[in-house]
């Protein structure tokens, strides 16, 4: 068996140096989604200032065995102990370390190993929103006083059996299947109907108008919007043109007679269509423009081929007037004696 080698790396410049083998390793581990990729997680560490990062990284031979992304939380008051967290966490649908497929052992001997150099560091680790299958829902971590897995919210997803629309509407509701016939002959009656994806040319303009569309919105209604925060768009655009570049963004805006009024945005990998966000003028809410600018993510990931739909973290009542089946996660919170 190859050696393994095993690093602890306290500073996010040492990680940068890694991206070719870590992207390699997210392409080919079995449960990646978007939010492990290298440029969510760097924009995470980057843009939100995390300050003690923890990385572990662990090779066997050439390859890169194992990456796993934490830091350590400290609460303002000094005495409480840390509590080690997966990067990503708060902005991130889906959490999880990546490991390559069959090298589980490696992994856990990296675990070990962390364990063993690092951790008088922390008192818990507290892994959240992880997928049934997440890695760090089995990943074994030595010397537990408790170990607690714990139901959150869930994901609904939507299946889409096939590229004709009509069957994947089929789940829907009838009054959502109106809303959208209506939506879109009225949007059509009010002139010329424009939609486009965000190309490397376009990505910052259309940025900018999924920001201000998604405000615009959320301030209608009272709230700030998830753009309130500078770090926030800081982190938002750095991550959206990294996964832009690595052929997962897709960012669509919806024009009438040129205007912006909507703008939905996701990601796509491995045929599995994550809805992350979107944003439309409430001037036209009367049109239904929210299910039309979700409408215009859903044909988009069928004609491209996805088999799943996934509305992410949450459950608004939309979410199930398209036919999506609550997707159960996790947070696996473990405790060491002091």
């Amino acid at each position: 068996m190859d050696r393994l080698r095993i690093k602890i790396l306290d500073r996010v410049e040492p990680l940068e140096a890694l991206v070719e083998p870590w992207t390699e390793l997210w392409s080919c581990a079995r449960f990646a989604t978007p939010f492990q990729h290298p440029a969510w997680i760097l924009a995470f560490y980057r843009e939100l200032a995390v300050r003690e990062p923890r990385i572990l990284a662990a090779w066997q031979g050439p390859q890169l065995a194992m990456l796993a992304p934490f830091y350590l939380w400290k609460t303002t008051t000094a005495d409480d102990p840390a509590a080690l967290i997966v990067a990503g966490n708060g902005v991130s649908d889906y959490l999880d370390a990546l490991v390559r497929p069959g090298a589980e052992p490696c992994a856990a001997e990296a675990i070990r190993f962390f364990m063993a150099r690092s951790g008088s560091e922390w008192s818990a680790a507290d892994f959240r929103d992880l997928d049934p299958q997440a890695s760090l829902c089995f990943l074994p971590w030595p010397g537990a006083a408790a170990d607690t897995m714990l139901r959150e919210e869930g994901c609904p997803r939507l299946a889409l059996p096939s590229r004709h629309l009509g069957d994947v509407l089929a789940p829907a509701s009838k009054g959502l299947r109106r809303d959208l016939e209506r939506a879109e002959r009225k949007l059509a009656g009010e002139g010329r109907l424009e939609i486009s994806g965000a190309s490397p040319d376009t990505l910052a303009a259309d940025y900018e108008e999924l920001v201000r569309l998604h405000t615009v919105r959320w301030q209608a209604m009272g709230a700030p919007g998830i753009f309130s925060a500078d770090y926030h768009r800081r982190f938002f655009q750095a991550a959206f043109a990294g996964l832009a570049h690595a052929g997962l963004l897709r960012l669509f805006v919806i024009r009438l007679n040129g205007e912006p009024i909507a703008a939905t945005c996701g990601f796509l990998h491995h045929r599995h269509y994550y809805h992350f966000i979107t944003g439309y003028d409430p001037r036209w809410s009367r049109l239904s423009l929210g299910s039309f600018a979700v409408y215009v993510a859903v044909r988009a990931a069928v004609s491209e081929g996805a088999g799943c739909f996934d509305f992410l973290r949450g459950k608004e009542a939309y979410k199930y007037r398209w036919g999506a089946r609550d997707c159960q996660t996790y947070r696996r919170r473990i405790t060491w004696n002091a």
